[in-house]
């Protein structure tokens, strides 16, 4: 069978996403805010169970991708592939699941059991690059040796766009309360793609920090890199804010970017 067009297959898995969402913080309101009968939560993880394993069903159906991207090096060879693509929707779909990847892990890192990432907004945030930052996208064209100032521009210059399109929907936070939950009630979206936007840097210079990277940088797991983004913006968060909000946020990100990197994770 033909797979389904992507636009149709991103809008799908959306829809069920959001109504996974909605359900669990509806399930959850009802249950901080009301007694209600024992046998409420069970129903309610029986249906929110349903709504997981629709959502695999379909992802399986409409989709050819069964690699969730779970460990640094699929990251990086699906970053590969798409800097190496000269086909426009491959770049995208690629493009979706990276990023769609690294906001699941940071929320998840971060204790969020409840979210709604758009992966259409993603893909909107996509089209923004591609027309929009043309020379961005020249600059780590195939065929060009890859370097650290073009990966940096490229994560930088993907923050902007991502943060135009709120790719980053809704968010319960978590039950936990300790330093993080601070960012996520005051600037949850600002904080959650700068995250992930250095860990995916990360990530993809792995082999081109130079002398000064840790030289275990290989080893460390996928989850690694997210904590290390995790510390680093939560110290640093005024300063990345407010280069995330000039109007030469690129330039300003790019510099951070290039400056961080060579020692992270």
């Amino acid at each position: 069978m033909a797979p389904l067009t992507s636009d149709l297959s991103i809008l799908l898995k959306d829809g069920l996403r959001g109504a996974r969402y909605v359900f669990r913080k509806g399930t959850r309101i009802g249950r901080e805010g009301s007694t209600i009968s024992p046998a409420v939560p069970k129903l309610a993880r029986l249906a929110d169970s349903v709504f997981t394993a629709t959502e695999k069903a379909a992802a399986a159906l409409l989709s050819s991708e069964d690699d969730h991207l779970a460990s640094a090096e699929a990251f990086a060879e699906s970053f590969s592939a798409m800097l190496s693509t000269r086909d426009k929707d491959e770049f995208r779909a690629l493009f979706v699941r990276i990023l769609y990847r690294l906001a699941e892990a940071t929320l998840t890192r971060l204790g969020v059991e409840n979210a709604f990432i758009s992966a259409h907004e993603i893909a909107a945030a996509c089209w923004l690059l591609r027309q929009r930052h043309r020379k961005t996208l020249a600059a780590i064209a195939p065929r060009r040796p890859l370097t650290m100032a073009a990966v940096a521009r490229f994560w930088a210059t993907a923050l902007v766009c991502l943060e135009q399109r709120r790719a980053i929907r809704e968010i319960d936070l978590p039950p936990t309360d300790d330093f993080q939950k601070r960012f996520l009630e005051t600037a949850p979206e600002t904080y959650c793609l700068l995250i992930m936007v250095i860990a995916g840097a990360t990530l993809t210079t792995r082999d081109l920090a130079g002398p000064a990277a840790d030289p275990d940088r290989l080893a460390y797991r996928f989850e690694d890199f997210i904590d290390s983004a995790v510390v680093v913006v939560s110290a640093r968060f005024d300063r990345l804010a407010a280069h995330m909000a000039a109007p030469d946020a690129i330039d300003l990100l790019s510099a951070d970017l290039e400056a961080l990197l060579p020692f992270l994770p």
